[in-house]
C-alpha cells in the first residue's frame, strides 16, 4: 500500500462528534443546583460538545423518577429545542420485567428529544440479551432514533465505552 492510497481513503475535514457526561451540581442544602447545570450544559454545547445527562457523573443512581424528568426538562430547556443530547437509562434497583423497566426510561429520554443509553445493570448476566431487545424495540427499525448501549457498569470510574447501533 502506498501512502497516496492511504490519504485517498481518509476522510480529511470531517467534523469529529464528541460527547460529554454533565455533572449534576448541588447546592450546599441539598437542593440541584439548576442555574448552574443549565449553565454547564450551554457551554458543553458551545465547546462542540453533545451532552449527555442522567449518567453516573449526574448521581442518576440517586436520583428517582421525578428527578430524572427534571434533568430532562431542564436539559431541553437549557438547550432549545434542536439540540440534540444523550439521556441515561438506569434501572438499577427496580424490580420488574427488564425490557418494560428499559422502555419506561426509553420513552421519557425520547419525549424529551433526548438519546437513549442504556446503563448495564450491576448483575445483567442472563438479561444482556432482554436488554438488547429493549434497544432493538426502541429503534423500531428506525434510522432516525439511535438507542446506545453502555457496556459497563454505572458508576464505573475506568471510563465509559458505548456501542452505537
Amino acid at each position: 500500500m502506498k501512502i497516496e492510497s492511504f490519504v485517498q481513503r481518509q476522510a480529511l475535514g470531517r467534523k469529529v462528534q464528541g460527547i460529554a457526561a454533565a455533572l449534576l451540581p448541588f447546592k450546599a442544602d441539598g437542593r440541584i443546583g439548576v442555574e448552574a447545570f443549565a449553565s454547564h450544559l450551554q457551554a458543553t454545547h458551545r465547546a462542540g460538545l453533545m451532552n449527555a445527562v442522567n449518567m453516573d457523573t449526574g448521581y442518576v443512581n440517586y436520583l428517582n423518577d421525578s428527578e430524572k424528568g427534571d434533568v430532562l426538562r431542564w436539559t431541553r430547556e437549557a438547550l432549545g429545542k434542536d439540540v440534540q443530547f444523550v439521556g441515561g437509562a438506569y434501572i438499577e434497583g427496580q424490580t420488574g420485567d427488564i425490557v418494560e423497566l428499559y422502555r419506561k426510561q426509553m420513552d421519557a429520554i425520547v419525549a424529551h428529544g433526548g438519546i437513549p443509553i442504556l446503563m448495564r445493570r450491576r448483575f445483567l448476566g442472563a438479561y444482556q440479551q432482554p436488554a438488547q431487545r429493549a434497544r432493538h424495540e426502541c429503534n423500531n427499525g428506525s434510522r432516525d432514533q439511535h438507542a446506545f448501549v453502555s457496556v459497563t457498569k454505572a458508576g464505573s470510574r475506568n471510563g465509559s465505552k458505548a456501542l452505537m447501533r
